[in-house]
């Protein structure tokens, strides 16, 4: 299957290219390029601050090893298109990342999927669906969520509307790519969800699908404006018009010159 291919493939890659850097160096680079690429494509305000720490990270490495960032990112396009699934939460878990540096364990995909799909029941009536996701991590609960959205045959790219918490920097550029690549309208916030609320966040990440509804919501707002001005003019038109008095046509008695007995009886 491409998904476990995909992984494999990705893998390999990250371990050929470490030793000036570690392969967990090369992964976090490799996610940060990958939502920096994705992120300039659409939130135009956030450009250059992305700009600018793409190429420094990307300074670090070979023509030849920056291609093979590129080749990474096909890699897992193709897995996504395969099917649904916490990829990098997987791929990051299978290479030990977790263990080795934070202590981070992501739930397991088949867990976030029975939730989710729980969770779901309880939604579905909804015509616009919301969530809140406190600590984000990769984005699984969220993937799953709209996996079972979709299994309903229900439009997730359409009604579903997600807001993501996480304090890890990395979780979060993991969430905002997972999410991006499945179209998923999202705000991924780097945040410590119990702080105050208007406690500023670190990063804010708008996938391409959020960008994408707002303006379709934009459209349509700007569309029912213009019917209704459209209409209003239409009625003061209508109020300033005269109304002309309807002429009745006459009523023949009899055929087109034909007299009728009461011709006789005038003269």
């Amino acid at each position: 299957m491409q998904y476990k291919k995909s992984q494999k493939e990705i893998k390999n890659l990250i371990q050929g290219m470490a030793g000036k850097y570690s392969s967990y160096d090369i992964f976090r680079d490799f996610i940060v390029l990958s939502a920096c690429t994705i992120s300039n494509s659409v939130d135009k305000q956030q450009w250059q601050k992305r700009e600018d720490m793409y190429l420094e990270i990307i300074a670090k490495y070979t023509k030849y090893e920056a291609n093979k960032f590129a080749e990474m990112l096909a890699l897992m396009v193709l897995a996504y298109e395969s099917r649904m699934g916490d990829f990098i939460g997987e791929l990051y878990m299978t290479m030990d990342f977790g263990n080795k540096h934070v202590g981070q364990f992501f739930t397991p995909y088949d867990v976030s999927k029975m939730m989710s799909t729980m969770i779901y029941k309880s939604k579905k009536t909804e015509k616009l669906i919301t969530l809140n996701e406190p600590s984000c991590g990769s984005g699984g609960m969220i993937v799953a969520f709209a996996e079972a959205m979709k299994l309903d045959e229900r439009n997730y790219q359409t009604d579903l509307r997600v807001v993501c918490n996480d304090l890890d920097y990395d979780a979060v550029r993991m969430c905002y790519v997972q999410l991006s690549l499945l179209g998923i309208d999202a705000i991924v916030y780097q945040k410590n969800t119990l702080t105050p609320i208007d406690d500023p966040p670190g990063e804010i990440w708008f996938t391409p699908m959020h960008i994408l509804n707002l303006a379709r919501q934009k459209q349509a707002q700007e569309n029912d404006k213009t019917k209704q001005v459209v209409k209003a003019m239409q009625d003061s038109i209508a109020l300033e018009t005269p109304k002309k008095d309807k002429i009745k046509e006459p009523v023949m008695a009899g055929s087109p010159g034909q007299m009728d007995i009461f011709d006789f009886l005038e003269d």
